[in-house]
C-alpha cells in the first residue's frame, strides 16, 4: 500500500466513513460527525485521504485557528524570535488514519498538507495534541516539540 495512491481532497458528503477505524473512538466519532452535520465554522479545513474509486476514507485531518499561544508557552527549541506576547497558530484539531494505513506515510502526508496550508496563510506555528506516548515520539520525529509536561506539541512552519 502506497499513501500516494490515495487522493487528498476537502471533505464533502460523498465520502464514506462507515468502516473507518483508527483504533481511537473519539477520532472515529469526530469524522462521522463532520460527515453528518453542517460545516463547523471553527474549522479552516478538513482534508480526507481516500481511494478515488470508492471514496472510502482512509485518513483525515481537521485544521482550525488555535487560540493564540502565550509567548511563555513556546519552547525556545523552536528558535523563532517573537515580537509579540501572543502568537497565532494553526492547530491540527483531529488527525486520524485507519489501522490498515498506519506506518505507510499517510499521517506524514496529511501533516505535510497542514504545513503547506499554514505557510500559505502566514502562520509560523503548527500545534496539535498527542493522545499517547507513541504519538509523542512520532510527532517529535517530525519536528514537533512538547510544551512542558502536557500532551500539547508545537512545530515551526518553515
Amino acid at each position: 500500500m502506497n499513501a500516494n495512491l490515495l487522493v487528498l481532497s476537502p471533505l464533502d458528503s460523498s465520502f464514506q466513513a462507515d468502516s473507518f477505524s483508527s483504533g481511537e473512538q473519539v477520532i472515529d466519532r469526530q469524522l462521522r460527525d463532520y460527515l453528518a452535520f453542517p460545516p463547523n465554522p471553527e474549522l479552516i479545513d478538513v482534508t480526507v485521504a481516500a481511494y478515488p474509486a470508492d471514496d472510502e476514507v482512509q485518513g483525515y485531518m481537521a485544521l482550525r485557528l488555535a487560540l493564540r499561544l502565550n509567548y511563555g508557552q513556546l519552547p525556545k527549541a523552536l528558535g523563532i524570535p517573537f515580537d509579540q506576547k501572543m502568537e497565532p497558530a494553526l492547530e491540527v484539531a483531529f488527525l486520524g488514519v485507519t489501522q490498515a494505513w498506519r506506518g505507510k506515510g499517510l499521517g506524514r502526508r496529511l501533516l505535510g498538507t497542514a504545513w503547506a496550508l499554514g505557510k500559505e496563510a502566514g502562520f509560523r506555528i503548527l500545534t496539535l495534541s498527542a493522545l499517547n506516548d507513541r504519538l509523542i515520539q512520532y510527532y517529535t520525529s517530525l519536528g514537533f516539540v512538547r510544551v512542558g509536561y502536557s500532551m500539547r506539541m508545537i512545530a515551526r512552519i518553515q
